[in-house]
C-alpha cells in the first residue's frame, strides 16, 4: 500500500484497492479501530474518485459495515449495507456474486440488530440464488448456509439448526481443509462475513 501511495498517488484505484484490501487485513488481526478508519478512507476516496454508484465504492461500503458491525455501531452498518445492497442489484441483478456477497453481509446486520425472521428469510433467499449461481460448495454459498443454521437456532429451530450446522462444517473440511479458519471461526458459532476484493482497474 505504502509503495503504490509513494508511486502512483494516494487516489490512484490501485491504492484504494490495496487500502482496502489492508483494511480487512487489520480486522482479521483484531485491530477493529485501525481497520474501520482505513475502511472509511478507502470507502469516501472511491466515491469521490468513482463515484458513489460505482461498484468499488459500494464493495468499501459493505467492507466497512462488517467492521462497524463488529465494532457494534448497528445501525451504521446496517445503513452501509443496506445501500450497498440496494445499489448493486439494481446495477449488477440480485444474482450477481457480489450482490449476493453484500447480502449475507446485510442478513448478519438484520441477525446482529435481533431481527433473527428477517435474516433468515434473506439468507434462504441467498442461499438459494448462490447454490444456482454459483454452486453449492463455493466458500460464499458455504457462508451463508453457515449463517442460516445460527438463523434457525436464534429463531428456536435447534434441531434443524444443528442439521445445517453440520452439513457447512462437513462441506468446509472437504472444500477449504480441516485447517482453514473459516473452520475455526464456525466452531466458534461466529457468523461469516464476506470481504470484497476489487479486481484492479
Amino acid at each position: 500500500m505504502k509503495g503504490l501511495q509513494k508511486r502512483f498517488g494516494a487516489t490512484h484505484p490501485d491504492t484504494i484497492a490495496s487500502a482496502l484490501n489492508y483494511a480487512v487485513d487489520l480486522r482479521a488481526n483484531d485491530d477493529l479501530l485501525g481497520s474501520q478508519a482505513l475502511a472509511e478512507q478507502a470507502y469516501q476516496e472511491y466515491e469521490s474518485t468513482l463515484g458513489p454508484e460505482h461498484p468499488y465504492a459500494l464493495y468499501a461500503r459493505t467492507n466497512l459495515a462488517i467492521v462497524l458491525r463488529l465494532l457494534g455501531q448497528l445501525d451504521l452498518a446496517y445503513e452501509h449495507n443496506s445501500t450497498a445492497f440496494d445499489r448493486l442489484r439494481q446495477s449488477l441483478g440480485r444474482d450477481h456474486v457480489l450482490t449476493l456477497a453484500c447480502a449475507t453481509n446485510l442478513a448478519g446486520d438484520l441477525a446482529a440488530r435481533g431481527d433473527h425472521e428477517a435474516a433468515r428469510t434473506l439468507d434462504e433467499e441467498t442461499l438459494t440464488l448462490s447454490r444456482e449461481r454459483l454452486g453449492a460448495d463455493h466458500p460464499s454459498t458455504l457462508a451463508c448456509l453457515l449463517n442460516l443454521s445460527f438463523d434457525h437456532t436464534n429463531l428456536g429451530n435447534a434441531a434443524e439448526g444443528e442439521r445445517l450446522f453440520q452439513e457447512v462444517l462437513d462441506a468446509y473440511c472437504r472444500v477449504l481443509g480441516e485447517q482453514h479458519p473459516a473452520i475455526v471461526a464456525a466452531l466458534a458459532r461466529q457468523r461469516a462475513n464476506c470481504d470484497f476484493d476489487p479486481m484492479p482497474l
